[in-house]
């Protein structure tokens, strides 16, 4: 099998990579530190009459904001180490290289384009063919 990238590639995608995960600690901890303290002023929240149902609704934001940078930070780590053990670079489900460009656009990505395309395929079936019936019986 052909080797999925370049020396001068996997240097790239390393260093950008890297860089990205330093970002993402920097804003998990950030965050993390600001569910300790207050979000928004609760005297503006007052004033504008949102009260308790607004803290929370900036809170729920909080959190989602926060998973779904945690979660960004797991797949860097877990690219990181695919790179570190020679995996990194090649389709989990056809073992083809993903392609520079594709890689460079989305560090994290596991599937080619084509393979990606396939999954999504798949995972929006179901809700179509719950639609359509609800369609059809309306």
């Amino acid at each position: 099998m052909p080797p999925a990238l370049t020396q001068v590639q996997l240097r790239e995608l390393t260093a950008i990579l890297r860089a990205r995960r330093a970002y993402l600690r920097r804003e998990v901890e950030r965050e993390v530190l600001a569910l300790d303290h207050p979000v928004a002023d609760p005297a503006l929240l007052e004033v504008c009459d949102l009260g308790d149902e607004a803290a929370g609704l900036l809170d729920d934001l909080q959190l989602s904001d926060l998973e779904r940078r945690a979660h960004e930070l797991l797949q860097v780590e877990a690219a990181l180490r695919r790179i570190r053990d020679g995996s990194y670079g090649y389709c989990i489900d056809t073992g083809e290289p993903i392609g520079f460009e594709r890689l460079k656009a989305q560090p994290t990505a596991l599937r080619t384009a084509a393979a990606q395309a396939r999954v999504e395929r798949r995972h929006s079936r179901p809700r179509l063919i719950i639609a359509r019936r609800a369609a059809a019986s309306a």
